[in-house]
Order: structure tokens, then sequence, then C-alpha cells
């Protein structure tokens, strides 16, 4: 009897950090993807915006709209990944509108690593259509 007690241990602490490796890296994946949906919408709406404003909004004031002090302001993005170091946030063109986003991993485990891209970009293209007038 005291054998098969022994053996249950030595199984569970083979076990438990393979189990909770996967526990955690579905938890680090998901709000990955929640990060990654959150920061596609603030592309789409900040292109939208662009394309509607015409002339009247320029891209700087979108930018600060989404983009200050060096982070997102909506409070809905995780603190795995910050704002790239180099223009992490552009908006280009006037017909062809294009929105990029990057993001890179903050300080974080190695593990973390293992399961989360190190950076990643979200790139947006909304193309402005004109109605002639007659």
């Amino acid at each position: 009897m005291k054998k098969q007690k022994g053996q249950a241990l030595v199984e569970f602490a083979l076990v438990l950090p393979l189990f909770l490796f996967l526990v955690f890296a579905i938890i680090y994946s998901g709000m990955f993807f929640h990060d990654y949906s959150t920061l596609s919408n603030i592309a789409r709406s900040a292109a939208r915006e662009r394309a509607i404003s015409g002339s009247g909004i320029d891209n700087e004031t979108i930018k600060g709209y989404y983009f200050k002090n060096n982070t997102f302001t909506p409070s809905l993005i995780t603190g795995l990944y910050h704002p790239a170091d180099t223009n992490p946030f552009t908006i280009e063109g006037t017909d062809n509108i294009v929105v990029t986003i990057t993001m890179q991993l903050g300080d974080s485990s190695y593990l973390m690593r293992v399961v989360l891209p190190e950076q990643y970009s979200i790139v947006y293209n909304m193309r402005k259509d004109y109605k002639e007038e007659s």
C-alpha cells in the first residue's frame, strides 16, 4: 500500500508542471487575443474617423484620441504588451487610409515568451470612396 501512495505522489509531481503550463498558456493566450481584438477595433475606428473627417481632422488629433502618454487610452487592454519603441501608431494616406499599430511584449518571464509573440502589428486598410455630385 505504501508503494502506491508514493507512485501517486510521483505521478502528481510529474503532471503538475505540465498542467500548470497549459493553464497559464490558455490564460495568457486569451489575454493576447483580447488585446488583439481591442487594438483591431481601435485601428478600424481610427481609419474610419480619418476617412469620414476628410481634411477637417488631422492625423495627430486622431492619434492623440487613442494614444496618450505612451499608452493607449482604453482601459480594456491588459498589461502584457506596450506600444513599440518606434512609431507604434501611424495613420497614412488620404484616399487609401492605412492604420498601423505595433505592440511589443513587456518585461515578462521566459514562460510567457514561449507562449506569446515578442511583437505584433495590426494593419488596417480603409479605402475612401468619393461620390461625384451632379
